[in-house]
């Protein structure tokens, strides 16, 4: 959910009274999504102000308008405000979860591959792909900046041990899931 506050304030010079708060909601997406609490009752006085929290609920993905209206007991009623908003709904899905390539020769190569997917209602937009750890592990291929359901990516991580010694190492994808980052993690031993 995403709130905003709206600030109402009396520039009359007598007290005003807002007597109705509604939304007249538009067509299709996240329209109807908008909801609100106020601290606006009873009159306000001359100069005062008060708020209105307006959220928007993560329900309908998609975009959508909708107009907060206002009442109130003064010449002018009711304000109208025009209320954008968009919900998204991004989900990625990774496999493997974690990489052992065993043990393998000192400065011999294993390569294998992690894939990313978009499982998502809306794009996955990803932007970074890194890898942590040990220098011994590389990675090569790249992500576009946004899939679209069902799309995947492939990086490919190549483990070459510089030593009899036990590596490890994470790969990560940072993007605008919920999930994010996700983390891949990796071991190896050279031999």
């Amino acid at each position: 959910k995403k709130d905003i506050t709206i600030t109402v304030k009396n520039v009359s010079s007598a007290s005003v009274t807002i007597t109705k708060i509604y939304f007249n909601y538009g067509h299709g997406g996240s329209s109807t999504n908008y909801g609100y609490t106020t601290q606006c009752g009873g009159p306000i006085k001359a100069g005062k102000t008060c708020t209105i929290q307006v959220e928007l609920k993560a329900q309908d993905v998609g975009p959508g308008s909708s107009q907060l209206g206002i009442t109130y007991s003064a010449p002018g009623s009711p304000i109208l405000i025009g209320l954008t908003g968009n919900v998204i709904n991004p989900k990625a899905s990774v496999s493997p979860s974690s990489i052992n390539f065993g043990t393998i020769k000192v400065n011999t190569t294993l390569s294998k591959t992690v894939v990313i997917t978009s499982t998502g209602d809306t794009p996955l937009l990803i932007s970074n792909v890194a890898l942590s750890g040990s220098t011994d592990f590389t990675k090569s291929g790249s992500c576009a900046a946004s899939l679209s359901k069902n799309q995947s990516c492939t990086i490919t991580v190549t483990f070459q041990p510089s030593a009899k010694q036990s590596r490890t190492g994470t790969l990560k994808f940072t993007d605008n899931a919920t999930s994010s980052p996700q983390s891949v993690s990796l071991s190896g031993k050279g031999n």
